[in-house]
């Protein structure tokens, strides 16, 4: 919670002053914050700010629970201001998304859920038209995915002047995962086969390949094959399924629920199917990953949950 209040802090100080505290300026649309010239603040508070907010509520005296709403409130009010103004738009949406899907599923928070959507449409029209760079990106995403759509409809493909760059990307997987159906090519060989294509469908556009297709899906598809694909799918139902159906019944009343809830929503989040995302093989998507998983799993040792 350190961190994401530091980073949130010199992120809006960056928005007024043109530079952090550290002197580092905004990159283009985007603001990066004490991360110099990689503008990836906003997933950084995306990942890490809702472990944050649990935990303070984990630790701190539960008799007090007005100030701890009011605390938590200030927190989403903060971080949701903050993951607008770094320009990082997938982020903001999956933050959004992941604190919905949390109002939603807790019994105790859903009866301020109309309140919360309230306060987020407010936050999000307040940025939108006080701070021009997020009305900018905004103004992008949305251009970029009434793009893709109508380029995915678009009966005759080769007549329009341009093809969207993420669906020539999300396209170059398909041709590249029929080389290697089921056992894959390797891990990060997407790079390698997605130019050994027999049918580059993207030449004509002079697409060239990029290192991933920028979906974790179709990287393990390309990479582990239906194989891997499915013994990856497999472990995530194992983990939703165990936490949903049998152990949440047992966690009502228990303090540990506070930790289990933001790590759950956290990997759903980070396996939303309708996203753009880094390569899933990265040390740092990795990481963080896999050590969700271990988190998750490690409440299961030992416990009944028949």
């Amino acid at each position: 919670i350190i961190g994401s209040l530091f980073v949130s802090f010199d992120l809006i100080y960056q928005f007024i002053f043109n530079y952090d505290i550290f002197g580092y300026e905004k990159i283009g649309r985007k603001y990066p914050g004490p991360f110099g010239n990689e503008a990836i603040a906003g997933g950084y508070l995306q990942r890490f700010s809702l472990i944050g907010i649990f935990y303070v509520i984990l630790f701190s005296n539960q008799k007090d629970k007005k100030y701890l709403i009011l605390f938590a409130s200030f927190l989403i009010f903060l971080f949701v201001v903050s993951i607008g103004i770094s320009g990082n738009r997938m982020p903001l949406v999956l933050f959004v998304f992941t604190v919905i899907l949390i109002f939603l599923f807790e019994e105790k928070l859903r009866k301020f859920f109309i309140l919360l959507a309230f306060v987020l449409s407010l936050i999000f029209f307040s940025i939108n038209k006080f701070v021009p760079t997020f009305s900018k990106n905004v103004q992008n995403f949305t251009h970029q995915v009434t793009w893709m759509y109508e380029y995915w409809v678009a009966e005759d493909k080769e007549l329009r002047t341009a093809a969207p760059s993420y669906y020539l990307e999300f396209a170059s997987f398909y041709e590249t995962w029929r080389m290697n159906e089921f056992l894959g090519g390797g891990i990060k060989s997407f790079r390698i086969n997605c130019l050994k294509r027999d049918n580059v469908i993207e030449k004509w556009r002079g697409f060239s390949c990029n290192m991933h297709p920028h979906n974790y899906y179709l990287e393990i598809l390309t990479d582990l094959g239906l194989v891997g694909f499915l013994l990856i799918v497999f472990l995530l139902y194992k983990l939703l399924y165990l936490t949903f159906f049998k152990y949440f019944k047992s966690l009502k009343k228990d303090r540990l629920r506070y930790i289990l809830t933001p790590l759950i929503f956290l990997l759903i989040a980070e396996f939303f199917p309708l996203r753009s995302s880094g390569s899933f093989f990265t040390t740092n998507n990795s990481a963080f990953i896999f050590l969700l998983i271990a988190l998750i799993a490690s409440f299961f040792k030992g416990r009944n949950l028949n």
